[in-house]
């Protein structure tokens, strides 16, 4: 990758600009390339020919985006979700109106737990691609097969630059035709070509490629073997299965990498062991991955890897992890994830809480209570540690909260409010009916009308007469008067 620094240490907050600086485009007999200045990393071309055709601005912003793209989803294997979104933030300063970076921007918004920000990039995008549909004129299906045929002769051309972008075109065509063609171009003696055939027979997915591909495991060149195993596992033929285990000790990290992930497509059970083991690989985005499909496993043995990995050094390898626990549900994870309420990050905090929530151990009650003093990034308006704590609280459904939560209603935060309120009422506790009946003063109506939902579910007469009154001074809140109503009716009912 680049040897320009990343934000890794988080003491150059300018880094992706710095960076989009240091790509140098260039081109050759009009072929747009981009490379580092130190010339450590060469990117693939952006093919000008019969069938794409670009302006000088449009191929120059080709080029230069395919490097981004790769650097974000290297970030993001990593679970350097933050970095990834810094990187897109500033190519999107000089090309705003690409939706697809828009797409990958929400994609890592996602990935972070962060899900406002996601369906606003996402819409963002949506925006974007009616304006240009709308601009696009129509295409019909007959041309687009038109263009197989010069595509598949390209394949055999003396420039292993327009080999390499016909292959790549070819499997965004997802064309049958061009299997065998792209079968053939597995054996060019350009490593580029190779890498763009191997890729390509991925994204078409006919099974008559598995063998072939089975071979390229073996290619000489790593990359050509990370986009093998890659399209194997898009493939998802149980065949290649035994191949992608043996590549799990390939030297190339990213082979194992996308050996990982193309074993968790497959979902094969001889898997399972080899997957565990991949836990322990030195490289950081082969252990998230390899985390991240133990967690999906319906498999008692994966429980105690999991577990293991809630110490590893990488925040995602954690957050992939805890993720796995609360989907297992498994009794024995209760300790180890109540001591990763104390973990440096957020996000692990976070899932940590949802997960024992999910469990629902009355062990986890004290440290939960402890979670809703948590000095995480509280701001107006955001979902916290300590509102998920609340929240887990209420799930669990334990009296020894009660008085904690009374606590919380008074929080600064919204949401902290907002889930004590309701967790007092899933609690049930009649000592919660007195801060309630204060918390209709909340300066939040959402708030007011969930804290008059919590006291009809406690269900003490108490509640009437301030209920009724609070009705009066919401006369302009149509959900406070439902939840109200709704709330006078279960109390007189009992």
């Amino acid at each position: 990758m680049p040897t320009t620094k990343t934000n890794e240490e988080g003491d150059d907050p300018q880094w992706a600009k710095k960076l989009l600086d240091d790509l140098n485009v260039f081109e050759i007999n009009g072929i747009w390339h981009t490379r580092w200045h130190q010339g450590r990393y060469r990117m693939r071309p952006v093919y000008v020919g019969s069938t794409n055709v670009y302006t000088e601005e449009e191929a120059l912003a080709r080029a230069q985006n395919k490097m981004v793209v790769k650097m974000g989803r290297w970030l993001c294997d990593q679970g350097r979700y933050d970095d990834a979104i810094m990187l897109y933030d500033a190519f999107l300063e000089k090309y705003p109106e690409l939706p697809y970076f828009w797409v990958i921007k929400g994609q890592a918004f996602e990935k972070s737990s962060r899900h406002s920000e996601a369906e606003a990039a996402f819409k963002k995008a949506e925006e974007l691609q009616k304006q240009l549909a709308e601009k696009r004129p129509p295409t019909s299906d007959k041309k687009i097969v038109k263009k197989v045929g010069p595509l598949i002769q390209d394949l055999k051309d003396k420039d292993s630059t327009v080999r390499s972008e016909a292959a790549r075109t070819l499997g965004a065509k997802k064309s049958k035709r061009a299997i065998d063609p792209l079968i053939e171009a597995l054996k060019d003696e350009d490593s580029e070509v190779r890498s763009e055939a191997a890729e390509a027979l991925g994204k078409i997915g006919d099974i008559r490629a598995v063998d072939p591909l089975v071979e390229v495991l073996k290619d000489e060149d790593g990359t050509v073997r990370a986009h093998a195993a890659n399209s194997l596992g898009s493939i998802g033929d149980p065949k290649a299965v035994d191949p992608l285990i043996e590549s799990l000790k390939d030297d190339y990290y990213l082979v194992r990498s996308n050996a990982v992930t193309a074993l968790d497509n497959i979902d094969d059970a001889k898997a399972v062991d080899h997957l565990i083991e991949a836990t322990k690989d030195d490289y950081r985005g082969v252990r998230y991955w390899a985390v991240n499909a133990l967690g999906k496993i319906d498999d008692m043995r994966v429980v105690d890897p999991l577990i293991e990995a809630l110490t590893d050094a990488i925040d995602g390898v954690r957050r992939a992890a805890v993720e796995g626990l609360r989907k297992m549900g498994d009794q024995r994870a209760v300790d180890p994830l109540i001591e990763v309420l104390k973990d440096s990050d957020q996000l692990v905090r976070l899932r940590a809480i949802d997960a024992l929530a999910e469990i629902g151990d009355p062990k986890a009650v004290y440290p939960l209570i402890r979670s809703l003093k948590d000095n995480d990034k509280s701001f107006p308006g955001i979902q916290t540690v300590r509102s998920d704590a609340a929240k887990a609280l209420g799930k669990i459904g334990d009296s020894r909260a009660v008085d904690a939560l009374v606590e919380a209603l008074k929080d600064e935060n919204e949401f902290v409010r907002d889930y004590a309120a309701t967790a007092l009422g899933d609690i049930g506790d009649p000592r919660a009916v007195d801060p309630l009946i204060g918390a209709l003063k909340d300066e939040n109506g959402i708030i007011r009308a969930n804290v008059a939902t919590a006291l009809g579910d406690i269900g003490d007469p108490r509640a009437i007469d301030p209920l009724i009154k609070a009705r009066s001074d919401n006369i302009d809140s149509t959900l406070f008067y439902i939840n109200a109503d709704k709330a006078l009716e279960k109390i007189q009912g009992k």
